[in-house]
């Protein structure tokens, strides 16, 4: 594959109560690219087709670790992750251009 740009979005089946939590994080891995750009956006909405956020936060490296400030935010809200990506040339036999590794909920 060479110059395709794309965009996966994957969304909670089940909208998590964040009442008692301070932040959402998710850590991200780009993956199988030799070369190329991927950027990531984790956002909550309360609509299960959201086009736009309650909160969000993004960035754009090769791995690194969302966070998203949910303090003051109470009842249930979907979680959302977004990876957009630029691909120059996708090393030999890889098709996976990122992993989410985890997603949690913390109160520090």
């Amino acid at each position: 594959m060479y110059g395709d740009t794309g965009t996966a979005s994957i969304r909670f089946n089940n909208a998590v109560d964040l009442s008692s939590y301070r932040y959402l994080k998710c850590n991200v891995i780009k993956s199988g690219l030799s070369t190329g750009t991927v950027s990531y956006i984790l956002g909550i909405s309360t609509s299960t087709s959201a086009t736009s956020y309650s909160r969000h936060t993004s960035i754009s490296v090769d791995d690194g670790t969302l966070v998203l400030d949910v303090t003051n935010l109470s009842g249930p809200y979907f979680v959302y992750v977004e990876a957009t990506g630029t691909l120059s040339r996708i090393e030999s036999g890889g098709t996976k251009i990122i992993y989410i590794t985890n997603i949690t909920l913390s109160d520090v």
